[in-house]
């Protein structure tokens, strides 16, 4: 599950008071299970403890034995994949690799509850993909995933339901995509933005031709021919293709333009939806 909302919505207390750390001034919370979190980079650590110290006090506060972290300290340090930091006390550490050693920690003990809030958003992006993965993994074994981000690609991959929060208050609880889609809505609706998505139609049928001198599959629309209005004046392509053009010039992107399984041009689209992408390139020379 995820929480989403605009900054100041209440997120990080509601996951707070969840954890036990903040108390509600009204209401009650009841958690069922083992609750491990990744709230405030570096909380739970002794900045004067060397990363090692550190893997035994976490995993000791989340209700490991000495033995049970023993035998899984080679993993969480394979994990963290921090080298030789592991000996060095944490407040030498960068943001990043305090993130390294806390998710390891949290997430090798095999809670019944994670909690991430925006953890993620300082690790590299090899890191950032292990992570991911970990989740899904803990997730097919049975953990319950409570998540907070910014990244609503994120959210529509990692998560199946969705609470948005509006100043404090729930605004739409259910499938994540849908609620991101609105959330997604109404934060562009706030810059003047109006989005527009497009409803793929189911009945829209695809075909796969083989490209034998490339060995790749490619799928197309049933009518393989470019769509005419790939061929049109597209200003608005131009000004920005002007405006952020690279490279050499030996060969110009003149217009792209995505389109729908339905065939209807698009500007954006939802989550996992199939696109066709087309380009206009100008080859000057030969």
């Amino acid at each position: 599950m995820s929480i989403i909302g605009r900054n100041g919505a209440g997120k990080s207390t509601l996951l707070q008071i969840i954890c036990g750390t903040l108390n509600p001034t009204a209401g009650s919370v009841e958690v069922e299970g083992t609750v491990a979190a990744l709230l405030e980079l570096g909380s739970g650590f002794n900045p004067e403890f060397t990363g090692r110290e550190n893997v035994y006090l976490s995993a000791s506060m989340l209700g490991l034995t000495q033995k049970e972290i023993d035998n899984r300290f080679d993993e969480i340090a394979a994990f963290a994949d921090i080298g030789d930091f592991l000996e060095q006390p944490t407040k030498t550490y960068s943001s990043g690799m305090l993130m390294r050693l806390a998710f390891a920690v949290n997430t090798c003990v095999n809670p019944e509850i994670l909690i991430v809030d925006e953890a993620l958003s300082v690790g590299d992006a090899p890191f950032q993909s292990k992570c991911f993965k970990r989740l899904r993994q803990l997730i097919s074994d049975g953990t319950s995933v409570l998540f907070v981000s910014h990244d609503i690609s994120t959210v529509r991959s990692i998560c199946s339901r969705a609470l948005w929060l509006k100043s404090g208050h729930a605004e739409r609880w259910g499938d994540a995509k849908e609620v991101a889609k609105e959330y997604e809505r109404f934060c562009w609706q706030e810059e003047g933005v109006v989005l527009q998505y497009s409803e793929a139609l189911n009945d829209v049928g695809v075909v796969t031709s083989y490209d034998g001198q490339n060995g790749a599959e490619i799928s197309t629309n049933e009518d393989p021919a470019a769509p005419p209005e790939l061929f049109q004046p597209n200003p608005v392509f131009e000004r920005n293709r002007e405006r952020s053009r690279m490279g050499n010039g030996d060969i110009i992107i003149r217009n792209f333009i995505v389109l729908n399984e339905a065939g209807v041009q698009v500007t954006s689209c939802d989550y996992n939806e199939k696109l066709a992408l087309y380009y206009l390139l100008e080859v000057c020379k030969p």
